[in-house]
């Protein structure tokens, strides 16, 4: 969500965007979320060069303050920028960011099996280090063939990580394997509400099908009917005797529902709509 500063620097000058800016990283303590909010936004609206300047000095700050999960953050974000293509100088940048925040054994396991100093694009690198970063005992993770899983324990002197799956307990996975493989969820992810609340979840599949909709498209991205009724059922959220009455209700409500965009044709993907309440 866009902060009350961000809403009030709306349609000034770069000049006068570029001097809060500047005061922001001076500030002690500097509003790092604003900042970083302000990174993101600028460079979208194709202020590149001087954003770049930007994110140089924001992450010098979070370097300082050792604010590993936004560095992380704005590594990614950083990598983003160039897509595909190999910016050296900016791996380099990012490399040297990453070990002075990630100074113990653990970090340098994670830097190395990410790919950051490797042949591994800088893009996919990055994401795979904050995936690395967050496997810790109790997170929720999503792995395209096992599913939705719990870390139980990292080993760096093996190098693995172990987690419990729906479809496999106690399944290791190698550091390299896992940031390859792995996506980290929160709590409000359907399958983490799910684990939490099985009960909550079996009376929303029951009462609010149109809910359940909405939380699958918020956790998975845009889906086809076929596709949401193969994400249900795969997941164990429903079966498939359950699937036409579940599906029947779920139309009904999304009718009304301004945040869904749902295609009369039942093979283009069902989307969230930007801005909708």
């Amino acid at each position: 969500m866009m902060t009350e500063v961000l809403a009030e620097l709306a349609g000034k000058r770069m000049g006068a965007v570029d001097a809060w800016f500047m005061a922001g990283i001076e500030a002690n303590p500097p509003p790092v979320e604003a900042l970083c909010q302000a990174v993101a936004r600028y460079h979208s609206e194709d202020h590149h060069e001087q954003v770049d300047g930007w994110a140089d000095l924001l992450q010098d700050v979070l370097v300082g303050q050792k604010d590993v999960a936004r560095l992380l953050d704005l590594m990614v974000l950083r990598a983003s920028w160039r897509g595909f293509t190999e910016d050296p100088a900016l791996r380099r940048t990012l490399v040297k960011a990453a070990a002075a925040v990630l100074d113990t054994p653990s970090g340098t396991l994670f830097i190395e099996n990410a790919g950051l100093k490797s042949g591994v694009p800088l893009m996919e690198a990055t994401r795979r280090l904050r995936v690395l970063h967050g496997l810790r005992q109790g997170a929720f993770c999503f792995d395209k063939t096992w599913g939705f899983g719990i870390v139980q324990r990292a080993d760096d002197f093996y190098q693995k990580v172990t987690i419990d799956f729906d479809r496999k307990k106690g399944h290791q996975m190698t550091y390299a394997y896992a940031g390859e493989s792995l996506t980290l969820i929160g709590p409000d992810h359907i399958l983490a509400r799910r684990h939490a609340d099985p009960a909550g979840m079996t009376r929303c599949l029951k009462d609010a099908p149109g809910e359940v909709v909405y939380l699958a498209l918020q956790s998975f991205g845009p889906l086809s009917a076929d596709r949401l009724r193969e994400v249900l059922t795969t997941h164990r959220l429903l079966d498939d005797a359950q699937w036409k009455s579940f599906w029947d209700g779920a139309r009904k409500a999304l009718k009304k529902d301004p945040r869904v965009e749902v295609p009369a044709n039942r093979n283009e993907d069902i989307r969230l709509v930007a801005g909708g309440l």
